[in-house]
């Protein structure tokens, strides 16, 4: 069970291959303020959209959504009516589409859709002893229970076959809506009298012989879970008179595409049990809320095949946490030749040499389908045994008491893999029931409240554990497992007392608390385990959580952007997708941006320019060349002092190609009226090579794909505008502006490009050479402006000389504005206040002289509302410097160009950088 990814951070988790998408389709879920935006009077949102993006028509992602009246677990319903679904012509790129979407005003979420595969290897059909029933205790069960007609397991799969003589009896038929051209129950589904086709969008979700090669596979996990038993002919199921209710997902062009929108149907149409013998390796938002409303919302029982890669790789939905996941076994409890194995899977279930219905017959098969729908039909017989008992209830007896499996020779490789046991359902019924505690709601916390959980950092797990079944006794205690080197428990033990049934308790009070290990690599994925225990076992869940990203997002005024710790802005990683680019919130202003290509930080020397750049997204539509000479060589920080407003992001890293380099950079601003458009980066930069240097440039380019009608990108325009040392960038057809100022180099240099080299621009999609990049960087005003096009700047600097160990301030600001007048103003406002803040210390040598005026850059002694910079903090050792010997002392020093000044509470002293 896992809950392993960051829906801003990590928009397209790993495992989201190209391979495993639907062409033409895509998935995203507008937030409330989104639909009002998206689907206005005039729809001209909408309309913007479809035409700049070749979208052809949209529709609702759950058409006939019929949520509950309250959820049936502790936990909000999920806005399923807020899922949509958008076309576009297959040569389209999905994942291209989806990042644009995914920063688009009103948009929570936009992924592609996923295909999954069938988890079964049919083989002998002439194998017909089903051995399994009596194994798991069935036979032993219907002396209790021949199974409850009312108790209905949804088949989500490739289809059934209505006329097959095992299958007639048994099914779940829906007598609101019999088939007369009428919609009688008005839930959206015309004559859904048994069964949908999510697939073809129809009543009939009979499997096709000539469609989908496994469009059949549904025939045999129907017979299964509720095959007619006791007719004198072909097979026995598990829930002897329980009814099937089949959802045929294939798609005959697509495939296995309609999974999850058959597991809300299945949800919303009495099933109580839902089982999905398929899956894949990709994860998705789309996913996690259709599980979250299934389970959490509505009570359903969701049981989904592990997988047969005979590997460690999970599979999903079998992996999520809302979903029992099953591994398969023989007739002698070894593993499953082909069965997935791994920590996240829930149980393990008889599932080779399976003889059950198959197409119009009878064949045996293998396979973790046949796992999992045992398993289903199983938890179907138990809740008709056990008057009263729900869904998650019988789920939670059926984990209880799972026959231990790990111990057998054959199976010590897999230990801890395999979940825990193999299903027994007459144990389930027959042992008296006992606490089962379920975490959820989990809250994931830090001292600074980002959500960031970088090295050093003591991170607190809280929320509630919820008793699905007996009350426990006074011994319960919950001990949470990290399966990683990198985590490292403070607190990891609760006692929990007594919890009664079905009740819920809360760990805010006494949380888990454990430190991100200083060694931690970035964007470390760590599998943690809740396991709780009072006089046995009592449950437990799985879940992940990312340490160590290698971004933050500012977020705190008229600027989001994602500031990494390798130089680069607005993602982190080459593909463009983690982090949120660079955008401006609110209403129509909300320009998404650095999505085609992207921003880094440049430093040049002797001809040869360091530079952090990315290329374009999932796609090489912008053959813009990539660079990577700068690495992390600490962690992602947030500090607060009171000149940097809310928040300041501080990142350190070196150049890899001439090993010369450090740079410690803050990303720092406020809320205040005048500042809200301005984000300042402050980067010292520190030569750490044997010889002095003259003549070091720095600065940053950035491929601002400004949109006009949302995501009509060309034409844009970019200037120089002197007057401001502002270098900006607009739609032309739209008056949002974004830019940078150089604050702290220097001349300037800027140069706006035409990327395709039209307009007497440099091309740079033929190959951007360090020729060109060292004449941009070095050339003054290069260019300093054209035709609108589609166009990229950069702007940058120069820092005269850099002696050996010594340190020098480069600075510019980033702003936007509704217009260009508004971004000129920010970029006044930044120069205004960084001039008349920033006091340098301009004497060779910090010493006691240090209270000259002349000796600091506003000739005048560093005061309170001064931010306070010491260049030359080697020569300072010894020297305890303080702008107010009241103040408290404060906790802060910085060590990249070493020194121990140190900065009071309420005071800006900082040891350059």
């Amino acid at each position: 069970m896992a809950d392993n990814f960051h829906p801003k951070q990590y928009p397209f988790p790993p495992g989201n291959t190209p391979q495993e998408v639907v062409k033409g389709e895509l998935l995203l879920k507008l937030t409330p303020s989104g639909m009002n935006l998206w689907f206005g009077q005039d729809s001209s949102f909408w309309k913007a959209n479809s035409r700049s993006l070749q979208l052809t028509h949209i529709e609702k992602g759950i058409p006939f959504w019929n949520p509950p009246k309250e959820s049936v677990a502790p936990v909000p319903l999920v806005a399923l009516d807020h899922i949509f679904r958008v076309y576009f012509p297959d040569s389209l790129p999905p994942y291209t589409l989806a990042a644009r979407l995914f920063n688009t005003p009103g948009v929570e979420w936009a992924e592609p859709c996923l295909k999954v595969q069938p988890m079964v290897t049919p083989n002998d059909p002439n194998y017909f002893q089903q051995w399994f029933l009596p194994k798991i205790g069935a036979d032993s069960l219907w002396n209790i229970s021949l199974g409850d007609t009312n108790v209905v397991v949804a088949v989500v799969d490739g289809g059934t076959n209505f006329s097959h003589p095992d299958l007639q009896a048994n099914l779940a038929l829906n007598y609101a809506d019999p088939v007369d051209g009428i919609d009688n129950d008005g839930d959206g589904y015309l004559d859904n009298f048994r069964g949908w086709d999510l697939g073809d969008w129809d009543n009939d979700p009979s499997y096709n012989p000539a469609g989908n090669q496994f469009s059949i596979h549904g025939t045999g996990m129907c017979g299964l879970v509720a095959a007619t038993t006791n007719n004198n002919q072909g097979v026995a199921s598990v829930g002897w008179n329980i009814r099937y209710l089949p959802v045929k997902m294939v798609n005959a062009a697509s495939g296995w595409t309609r999974g999850y929108e058959g597991i809300v149907y299945a949800a919303d149409h009495g099933a109580d049990i839902i089982n999905c013998s398929w899956g894949g390796t990709g994860v998705s938002h789309f996913a996690r809320d259709v599980l979250n409303y299934a389970s959490l919302n509505r009570g359903c029982l969701l049981v989904a095949a592990g997988g047969n890669s005979n590997n460690t790789v999970p599979i999903y939905p079998a992996a999520y946490p809302q979903v029992i996941g099953v591994a398969s076994t023989d007739i002698n409890d070894n593993k499953g030749g082909t069965s997935s194995y791994y920590k996240l899977m829930n149980l393990a279930a008889p599932g080779i040499g399976m003889h059950r219905t198959w197409g119009g017959g009878y064949a045996t098969s293998n396979g973790t389908s046949d796992a999992s729908a045992v398993t289903s039909g199983a938890a179907g017989l138990l809740l008709s045994a056990i008057p009263g008992l729900s869904p998650w209830q019988a789920g939670a007896r059926i984990l209880n008491n799972a026959d231990i499996v790990d111990t057998m020779p054959s199976n010590l490789p897999f230990a801890g893999s395999l979940g825990e046991g193999r299903l027994n359902v007459w144990k389930a019924y027959n042992q008296p029931s006992r606490a089962r505690l379920h975490f959820i709601s989990r809250e994931h916390t830090d001292a600074d409240g980002d959500g960031v959980f970088l090295p050093g950092d003591t991170v607190l797990l809280s929320g509630f554990s919820w008793n699905l079944l007996a009350t426990s006794d006074a011994s319960l205690s919950a001990a949470m497992e990290a399966f990683s080197p990198y985590v490292q428990w403070i607190d990891s033990t609760q006692s929990l007392g007594i919890v009664q049934a079905n009740d819920t308790i809360g760990h805010a009070a006494a949380p888990f608390r454990f430190v991100v290990a200083p060694n931690t690599p970035p964007n470390t994925l760590v599998h943690f385990r809740i396991q709780y225990a009072d006089t046995a076992l009592a449950g437990r869940t799985d879940f992940y959580l990312y340490l160590h990203p290698q971004h933050m997002q500012w977020e705190e005024n008229d600027i989001h952007i994602s500031v990494t710790n390798t130089g680069r802005m607005g993602y982190s990683d080459a593909p463009a997708q983690a982090g949120i680019g660079w955008r401006r919130p609110g209403g129509a202003a909300q320009l998404m941006e650095i999505y085609f290509n992207g921003m880094g930080f440049w430093l040049g020397h002797n001809q040869t320019v360091l530079n952090q750049t990315l290329s374009a997204p999932i796609t090489g539509c912008c053959p813009l060349d990539q660079q990577n000479h700068f690495e992390a060589t600490a962690p992602l920080s947030t500090i607060t002092r009171g000149d940097h407003g809310v928040k300041t992001i501080r990142s350190y890293f070196r150049d890899t190609l001439l090993n010369q380099f450090e740079v410690m950079r803050y990303a720092w601003g406020d809320t205040a009226a005048q500042n809200r458009g301005i984000l300042f980066l402050d980067h010292w930069v520190k030569n750490v090579g044997n010889s002095p240097l003259n003549n070091v440039y720095a600065g940053y380019f950035c491929d601002l794909d400004m949109h006009d009608t949302w995501f009509y990108i060309n034409p844009n325009l970019a200037a120089w505008d002197a007057q401001n040392r502002l270098g900006y960038q607009r739609n032309a057809n739209h008056s949002v502006t974004f830019g940078m100022v150089l604050l702290q180099g220097g001349n300037p240099h800027y140069y706006a490009f035409d990327v395709s080299g039209n307009h007497g621009s440099m091309t740079i999609t033929d190959g951007f050479t360090d020729a060109e990049k060292w004449q941009v960087m070095t050339g003054g005003i290069g260019r300093a402006g054209g035709p609108a096009g589609d166009l990229a700047q950069y702007l940058g600097g120069e820092i005269p000389q850099l002696d050996t160990g010594g340190c020098a301030l480069f600075s510019m600001a980033l702003v936007t504005g509704q217009n260009l007048a508004e971004a000129q103003s920010f970029a006044q406002e930044a120069l205004q206040r960084y001039q008349n803040s920033v006091n340098v210390w301009t004497g060779a040598a910090l010493n006691s002289n240090w209270h000259d005026a002349a000796n600091w850059s506003r000739g005048a002694v560093p005061n309170q509302t001064d931010r306070v910079y010491i260049v030359a903090p080697s020569a300072a050792q010894g020297l305890d410097p303080v702008i107010s010997q009241s103040d408290a002392q404060a906790a802060y020093v910085e060590t990249l160009c070493g020194g121990n000044l140190k900065v009071q509470q309420g005071r800006k002293l900082e040891v350059g950088p």
